[in-house]
């Protein structure tokens, strides 16, 4: 049963009186409503009157139909004053449930894709609130004609300009469109399943449309009911192989406003474990859109992208599979400097996610060893970039990192690669950098094989000393640390060192003590 403004359903005798003089009295409620000095609450009232007419003659408001719609409910259905839009929202509501759904609905859908009137958001807006109010209860008598509009329906939805507008009104009311037609299809909605979920998907990854996520999540879990799933994320499961397909033909050459790119990114998201089976064209997607020439957003994202699977533990096992992939499609190239390119962030988020690769140990370690050369490449324009302080100390993090996961298959010609890039970073102008340069040499010294280069050795030893002398305290005992491990190297050389070192410091006293710690400790 309708809702209506009386107490009860009106009776025989006034519906027989109204629908005696439906035409004057239509004709006399569009001239008041249209009146440009009618006060709010008379207006109101006009569209009570009207509201209370259409219950009286039901279709026999059809012939009244278009000049409703165009001169009151797309006016007013958007209208300031909540009770007239309200009472415009019931009107068309009405509409719907005593009009037939094969002539409404073309009616609407001509006023909706009209060339002028379509370039106007605040109309489009009205219309499809309007449409969305037709649609609620267009099934109880017409649901047949439904059916055979659903089609249709979705491809206004689809192939018009509603989808990519800035609007984000605009994209307000094309979700209650949606959501309003799935709840009113029913079942219908399976056999459309594949195109209603793409028009929620799009909804959903639009950055604009932040704020309607949980009414798109809504909308997902009553269209996943209609289509016989228990909930919304089971349709990201069963539609994903075909999406994934579909943006093969298209994803070279995507960019940071394609719509596509988004709907990637929330399917992707969203999947859980069904990513497993299209992992590699997954992949293959994400990699073409880190290359060089794409714009900043869209590597950016999609490195982001690349973060949150190497953090979702349901794909670890897929990602320790496909993590030289990952690494050598992916995160070393988008660590590469490149002349006149934005790419800090860039740089910066790729080694993030080698970082991410290490600590949750996703990736072989001969596998990483393999490519540790071509990291280290990369990694030295980083950790020198001068206007970059985050890039340099991720980079610095990297390094420790890496020493920490492959010291058992390092070298002692993996650790020359090493050191000096350190070494420049002990005299970084961040003390930050600084420190955390220091926390690496002591894992570089924890692992470096004993004897190592004699030379190479002496020469990194004095330059750390240096900074024993430093005048900021915390460096000075970060240092003292590494030094200490230091000695655990060709100790008798160490010590040959320090005494050295001793007569040129302005406090000898911390060297004086660094000499008794390392007899104590490495030679008893």
């Amino acid at each position: 049963m309708i809702k209506t403004d009386y107490i009860q359903n009106p009776g025989e005798g006034t519906k027989y009186l109204v629908q005696k003089y439906n035409d004057i009295l239509v004709e006399t409620i569009l001239k008041d409503t249209s009146a440009f000095d009618l006060k709010p609450h008379l207006k109101a009232k006009s569209l009570q009157q009207l509201y209370t007419l259409i219950i009286c003659v039901e279709d026999g408001i059809k012939p009244h139909v278009e000049k409703i719609l165009r001169s009151i409910v797309y006016k007013l259905i958007l209208d300031e004053e909540p009770d007239i839009s309200s009472r415009a929202y019931k009107i068309a509501e009405l509409i719907g449930l005593y009009v037939q759904t094969d002539y409404v609905l073309p009616m609407m859908i001509s006023h909706l894709t009209d060339t002028e009137s379509k370039s106007v958001p605040r109309f489009v807006s009205s219309c499809l609130t309007a449409f969305s109010a037709v649609l609620i209860h267009s099934s109880v008598r017409f649901s047949d004609q439904l059916q055979s509009f659903m089609a249709n329906l979705i491809k206004l939805i689809v192939s018009s300009d509603f989808l990519q507008s800035d609007n984000v009104d605009v994209l307000d009311r094309t979700l209650r469109v949606t959501a309003n037609l799935i709840h009113t299809a029913g079942p219908l909605c399976k056999q459309h399943q594949h195109s209603l979920f793409k028009i929620l998907l799009q909804l959903g990854s639009i950055p604009n449309m932040a704020s309607h996520r949980a009414a798109v999540d809504e909308t997902l879990h009553k269209l996943a009911k209609n289509c016989g799933l228990d909930e919304g994320g089971d349709l990201f499961s069963v539609e994903l192989s075909e999406l994934i397909e579909e943006m093969q033909e298209s994803y070279e050459n995507w960019d940071k406003h394609t719509p596509e790119r988004f709907i990637f990114d929330l399917l992707v998201r969203r999947a859980n474990t069904a990513l497993i089976d299209k992992f590699e064209d997954i992949l293959q997607i994400i990699a073409a859109n880190v290359e060089n020439d794409k714009e900043y957003e869209l590597r950016m994202d999609m490195l982001a992208l690349v973060e949150f699977l190497l953090q979702a533990e349901q794909l670890q096992s897929n990602i320790v599979f496909y993590s030289q992939i990952v690494l050598k499609m992916i995160l070393i190239p988008s660590t590469q400097w490149k002349v006149g390119k934005p790419n800090i962030k860039i740089r910066k988020a790729a080694v993030i996610c080698m970082i991410r690769l290490l600590e949750f140990k996703l990736i072989d370690k001969e596998k990483l060893y393999s490519s540790f050369k071509d990291i280290m490449n990369v990694l030295k324009n980083c950790i020198d970039d001068d206007w970059a302080n985050d890039l340099r100390f991720a980079s610095v993090v990297l390094i420790k990192k890496m020493i920490e996961y492959m010291n058992e298959v390092f070298d002692e010609e993996d650790y020359k690669e090493i050191y000096p890039e350190l070494l420049k970073r002990l005299d970084d102008s961040q003390d930050s950098i600084r420190i955390e340069t220091a926390n690496t040499f002591k894992v570089f010294f924890t692992y470096l094989p004993d004897p190592w280069s004699s030379s190479l050795y002496e020469y990194t030893v004095k330059n750390i000393f240096i900074h024993l002398d430093d005048q900021n305290q915390e460096i000075q005992t970060a240092i003292m640390r590494v030094l200490e491990l230091a000695a655990r190297v060709q100790t008798d050389k160490f010590l040959e060192i320090a005494n050295d070192q001793m007569q040129k410091f302005s406090h000898p006293v911390l060297c004086k003590n660094l000499i008794e710690y390392v007899k104590e400790t490495y030679k008893k």
